[in-house]
């Protein structure tokens, strides 16, 4: 043990409030030799403990890398503001869970991007380590900085501080890289031929190899190599794992110390979603569908609770009711657990089936949560939603007959189209919800629905990519309107901050200039966004003032030209992106 873990363990941790967070050593966690692995990465999840423990992706790679390979792999997390403050004071850098060594010792950092409102958590804790924020400030002896998620498919606000970002799943590339920068550093490779090489691997972008290009009137034109880089990809390919049932998949999930957000093993069933929700990022990046076979998923679950004591598993997925098989393979591990593994069903469309299969997985289960996104039928057509008024009145009446007391349901406001006669359906569908449940309840307690609304935010590489966002100021209205219409004890109305909309509305289709904001923003004091109880909205309002920088320009849909994203390639033909606006527009939906 080093001289700085001692320390950190004696000195450090018993003056913090929650020192789970930051001891390592959980159950089935890994502790290799780092003087013999060849690469030594650190996986870093932008948010507190809690949170990037729960996110299966970045456990994945964790033991992807450490149980199948020569390379080392360890992890970190946001510390919470009682930690930032000790370290700062006593001038001790951000350190890995399982070495406790600083992260500027690493060969390589990688952080997990999945909510534009973590920017300044990445940018903390790269000056915790001691880090300089941008890249081309960087040495030849600082770590390469690895940027990989969803956010990858829409990098340019925060690519001057990376040196790449991987764009795909990560079990298909990260390899490579792995042992790319193995060759490299047996090479002694320059900073820059490290990154020539790494931006060659399908997947790797390398944004310091591009410049972006703009007009006389600031508007974003294109991207080009910049001079010297003729032989850099033109655009980067996403990737993706074509057979799940060949890819690797972790039976021996580590058992955290501290209860994460989601505190059960995690049996992910398929990738990828074939619905075509015309709003949902998650529903293009992901494409196609791809299934488990039945008998690994039963095989991979008994494995699962063997190694790791859980009592619950999340079958994961998109919609776990698209699965083919997914009754069958409920009712295998209902009965060879005998009923004592609870299951859980994290996403399922709205149908009475699925009513049947998660109560059918927990029967202690008191509440379901579904999103119907719009209120009517128009508007379900125009997003593809694929679902009836008859679909969501029969999905309560069966939920109410199974004795659940409580529904929870997600809207969307400020979708493209919206007319005066959707917002108010919301309260008149609610309504005769409410009746059904009454009507059909077996539970003594009066039928509850809590209704969450969230403004609609625009996604890259999606058919709504170059629609208009609602102002802060028709958010604010149009929200005040609903909690005037729906205010009885039988509704609970909540609502998903405007303000946090705006800025992922603005960080999501943005371009290299917002780098300069979000900089700005963490040295005023920026930390946890995604936190709206710790969000500094007047320090984004006061630094796109300094810089002059009018973020309701960003809202505005770019109807035509050149997007700032345009580099990165998912596999979806801007043709169908068009074409699909086009039948949203014309109120044609897909699955009716």
């Amino acid at each position: 043990m080093s001289v700085l873990n001692y320390f950190i363990m004696d000195n450090i941790l018993s003056r913090v409030i929650q020192p789970s967070r930051y001891t390592g050593g959980e159950y089935n966690s890994f502790k290799k030799d780092w003087d013999k692995s060849p690469i030594r990465m650190v996986m870093i999840y932008p948010d507190l403990y809690e949170i990037g423990m729960s996110n299966f992706g970045h456990l994945l790679l964790y033991h992807l890398i450490n149980e199948t390979t020569e390379f080392l792999m360890e992890r970190a997390y946001s510390p919470y503001i009682d930690l930032e403050e000790i370290l700062r004071k006593e001038k001790i850098p951000l350190f890995s869970l399982e070495s406790k060594r600083p992260l500027h010792e690493f060969d390589i950092i990688g952080f997990s991007l999945q909510y534009e409102l973590t920017y300044t958590n990445v940018l903390n804790i790269l000056d915790l380590s001691n880090i300089p924020l941008l890249q081309k400030e960087r040495g030849e002896n600082d770590p390469l900085i690895l940027g990989g998620g969803p956010l990858t498919s829409f990098p340019e606000p925060v690519a001057p501080f990376f040196d790449l970002f991987y764009v795909g799943e990560g079990e298909e590339g990260l390899l490579e890289i792995l042992t790319k920068l193995k060759e490299l550093k047996t090479k002694k490779a320059s900073k820059l031929d490290r990154l020539i090489e790494l931006s060659l691997i399908e997947g790797v972008y390398v944004p310091s190899l591009y410049e972006e290009r703009y007009d006389k009137s600031g508007e974003f034109i294109g991207h080009l190599p910049r001079n010297g880089f003729s032989n850099v990809p033109s655009i980067i390919k996403r990737r993706i794992v074509l057979d799940l049932n060949k890819s690797y998949f972790p039976v021996k999930q580590i058992v955290p110390f501290k209860e994460p957000i989601h505190d059960r093993g995690v049996l992910e069933l398929f990738r990828g979603c074939g619905r075509g929700c015309r709003f949902c990022l998650a529903g293009y990046l992901y494409r196609p569908p791809r299934f488990k076979d039945l008998n690994l998923l039963k095989e991979q679950a008994v494995k699962l609770v063997e190694n790791t004591g859980y009592e619950a598993l999340t079958l994961a997925s998109f919609n776990s009711t698209d699965y083919p098989d997914i009754k069958e393979l409920i009712q295998f591990l209902l009965d060879y657990y005998e009923g004592k593994l609870a299951l859980s069903l994290p996403s399922l469309s709205m149908r009475p089936s699925s009513v049947e299969l998660a109560c059918v997985s927990d029967n202690r289960r008191t509440n379901l949560t579904f999103a119907p996104e719009a209120a009517t039928e128009r508007l379900r057509r125009v997003i593809n939603k694929g679902l009836s008024e008859e679909d969501i009145i029969s999905t309560i009446r069966e939920s109410a007959k199974n004795g659940l007391s409580q529904l929870k349901l997600y809207f969307m406001i400020g979708l493209p189209t919206e007319r005066d006669e959707d917002l108010n359906a919301i309260e008149d569908l609610s309504n005769e919800l409410i009746r059904i449940g009454n009507k059909f309840k077996t539970s003594r307690r009066p039928f509850h629905l809590n209704l969450t609304v969230s403004p609609f935010v625009p996604k890259s590489h999606t058919p709504f990519e170059r629609e208009d966002q609602m102002t802060l100021e028709e958010s604010y209205s149009k929200i005040r309107y609903l909690k005037s219409k729906l205010r009885e004890p039988k509704f609970t109305l909540r609502e998903h901050s405007p303000l946090m909309s705006f800025l992922e509305g603005v960080f999501g289709r943005g371009d290299r200039k917002l780098h300069r904001v979000i900089m700005k923003v963490f040295q005023k004091g920026a930390r946890f966004d995604a936190w709206e109880e710790h969000l500094k909205f007047s320090y984004y309002k006061e630094v796109f003032e300094e810089e002059g920088i009018n973020p309701n320009d960003y809202l505005k849909g770019k109807k035509e030209g050149p997007l700032s994203w345009d580099i990165i390639s998912t596999g979806v033909p801007g043709t169908f992106l068009e074409k699909e606006r086009n039948k949203a527009w014309q109120e044609e939906g897909e699955r009716d």
